[in-house]
């Protein structure tokens, strides 16, 4: 009998009702993800209702992590089979204590000179790498807006994200594209209106919009999104070995042309990002080192 099958009917003979605490539930999972990669990998997974619990499962590392009314369950060979972990009031006060009201400005040091060098994990065990630096700021509906250019293999400028704090708000602006892309002339491209979030937020926050993504060539199509708070976590640790303190992780997912992107970011306070997996792809990027001018 396979590991799916064992945990479904251990499950059915525990199951008593689908819990009232989704939401807790969820920042538990979130929480767990970024304190424990090693047990729940790849981050970003989807919840969902299994035989009355509500879990997460996680190919990578082959472990599963439940809710049954206020009780937390994790499953997997590495521990040993369906364990009782504690009840969710209890380990949410460690969710509650890892920090939940955060300032993205914080996490997100804009300022013209900032770069970063990234090493890049693709699904066919290739590596690759790359640069992201604060190349200028321009002006894009009335917005003071940093061009975070993007480097193919750390010398290549191919394209940058725009991005802006104005308002007590976060602003993804849109990219501007320097090289041909498959179908991507360049150009800039705009969201209109732009993906848009508080500076402050808190741990479990969501936050969904619609909008247009505005072409060179003056089409417009539409687009939805959403914004996911997960975690706020005391140190995050990258392949290489390194520990990063003071982190929180995202979740950004577009949607356009039925078509959809869905990202997993780690951000580190005073550093920026440290992290993304691209989650139907598996591609994960990864901090080398930066450079923070004053």
């Amino acid at each position: 009998m396979n590991k799916i099958a064992i945990f479904c009917l251990l499950l059915f003979y525990l199951s008593v009702g689908l819990a009232d605490t989704v939401s807790d539930s969820n920042r538990l999972f979130n929480w767990a993800e970024t304190k424990y990669p090693q047990l729940f990998s790849p981050g970003g997974a989807e919840s969902f209702e299994l035989l009355g619990y509500w879990v997460r499962y996680y190919p990578q590392t082959d472990t599963y992590v439940g809710t049954q009314n206020n009780s937390v369950y994790v499953y997997g060979d590495v521990f040993g089979g369906l364990l009782y972990i504690n009840e969710l009031d209890v380990l949410m006060q460690d969710v509650e204590r890892a920090g939940s009201t955060v300032n993205l400005s914080d996490y997100l040091p804009l300022q013209v000179g900032n770069s970063w060098n990234f090493i890049e994990y693709t699904a066919s065990d290739t590596t690759e790498f790359s640069r992201h630096q604060i190349l200028a700021t321009e002006q894009i509906e009335g917005l003071t807006v940093f061009q975070d250019a993007y480097f193919e293999n750390q010398n290549e400028l191919t394209e940058a994200t725009l991005l802006a704090v104005q308002d007590e708000r976060f602003h993804y602006v849109g990219e501007r594209r320097f090289v041909q892309d498959d179908n991507l002339i360049p150009g800039l491209y705009l969201f209109d209106p732009s993906l848009s979030v508080p500076l402050l937020i808190s741990v479990g926050d969501m936050y969904r919009g619609d909008s247009s993504l505005v072409i060179p060539q003056g089409n417009r199509f539409d687009l939805s999104w959403s914004f996911q708070f997960r975690a706020h976590a005391d140190n995050v640790s990258l392949q290489s070995g390194r520990v990063y303190e003071d982190c929180i992780s995202f979740i950004l997912s577009q949607t356009v042309l039925s078509e959809t992107s869905r990202d997993l970011v780690w951000l580190c306070k005073g550093i920026g990002e440290i992290k993304s997996v691209e989650t139907s792809s598996g591609d994960t990027e990864e901090l080398l080192d930066f450079s923070l001018p004053l």
